[in-house]
């Protein structure tokens, strides 16, 4: 390769490192971290933002849904257990962000014909409840998984703009859906193996405030 080339290659690394440098502040704090719901009462969650921020990260221990068909809604033929994380960003000044996508990783347990899923919904204050892609599994399926999932098209909404602190609550679901009455072995929705830990990290997007 040329000395032209080689610098031109590298001119080119260093200005697209620092485009993505100016897309995001250079802090952001994650404070007063509470949890509520039906799948919370003994479970932890740990919620941190990447050096760069770029991803929210929600690490759930404890986090287990077991279900069998005399658990499940006879209406719709489900069970699901939530769990609410609610905490608050410490804004830059000048700075709003939103959500992009979500990577869901967790572990299922999934006798056939039985479907199981995962979800998240968050609200930011003077926003609608927004609902992030399910991850969904058909059994039967045994193991981890993993799922990515953009955010749905019209649904990528930033936070207003002149807000030092947004509190923010993100609703996690884990659910298992019945193919009708009668009677199911039991199937389960939980923790990955390889960690013990589920976790949903969702790809954030800062933009500048004029």
């Amino acid at each position: 390769m040329s000395l032209t080339r080689c610098f031109l290659s590298v001119m080119v690394i260093l200005i697209a490192e620092l485009a993505q440098a100016q897309n995001a502040p250079s802090s952001a704090v994650i404070q007063n971290v509470s949890l509520s719901g039906s799948g919370c009462s003994e479970a932890t969650a740990a919620v941190s933002l990447s050096t760069d921020l770029q991803d929210l990260s929600i690490l759930f221990d404890n986090f287990v849904l077991e279900a069998d068909s005399a658990s499940m809604n006879p209406r719709n033929f489900t069970v699901e257990k939530t769990c609410t994380v609610s905490f608050d960003v410490v804004i830059p000044a000048g700075w709003a962000f939103s959500f992009r996508g979500v990577d869901y990783r967790g572990f299922a347990n999934l006798p056939a014909r039985i479907q199981g899923y995962q979800r998240l919904l968050y609200q930011a204050p003077q926003s609608p409840i927004t609902s992030m892609r399910d991850a969904s599994f058909m059994g039967p399926y045994q193991g981890n998984y993993t799922f990515q999932a953009a955010q749905k098209p019209g649904r990528n909404s930033f936070t207003p703009c002149g807000m030092q602190t947004v509190r923010l609550n993100m609703n996690a679901v884990l659910g298992v859906r019945f193919p009708g009455r009668g009677a199911h072995p039991v199937a389960m929705m939980a923790l990955d193996s390889q960690d013990l830990s589920m976790k949903q990290t969702l790809q954030m997007e800062w933009r500048r405030c004029f």
